[in-house]
């Protein structure tokens, strides 16, 4: 910005005559500064929603860590009642999230908390 000095002579020409040059520069350059502080505001929100965004991929990776013991011990399950392999009990537990609209976490807690309830029961699990 121009560095402008004025005099009391200056202020009454002002007030005088609203389209002096001066004035126009004053508003020009105010209009300048309005348009950087929309920019920035926008820029602002723009950082706020990409932070917001990674926070909740933060919160999905945290839930798929605490997860993993779980998704583990179900398909060692389903590996051993199931006579699965691998790739197979994992893609069981997958598929029947997906089906359900659910979390793979949630449905191996789930296959979990069935084999536990046929153990308590001394029922035999179908083989």
């Amino acid at each position: 910005m121009k560095e402008m000095s004025m005099s009391a002579s200056d202020l009454t020409t002002l007030s005088a005559d609203p389209a002096s040059p001066l004035i126009r520069a004053l508003q020009q350059e105010i209009a300048k500064l309005w348009q950087e502080v929309r920019q920035l505001k926008q820029a602002q929100a723009n950082v706020a929603q990409d932070c917001k965004n990674v926070n909740q991929e933060n919160e999905k990776l945290r839930q798929r860590i605490a997860d993993r013991p779980f998704v583990e011990q179900a398909k060692s399950l389903l590996m051993k009642f199931g006579k699965m392999d691998e790739s197979c009990a994992y893609n069981t537990l997958r598929n029947n999230a997906c089906s359900r609209n659910m979390t793979i976490g949630a449905i191996a807690r789930a296959v979990i908390i069935t084999f536990e309830i046929f153990h308590d029961a001394d029922v035999p699990v179908p083989s």
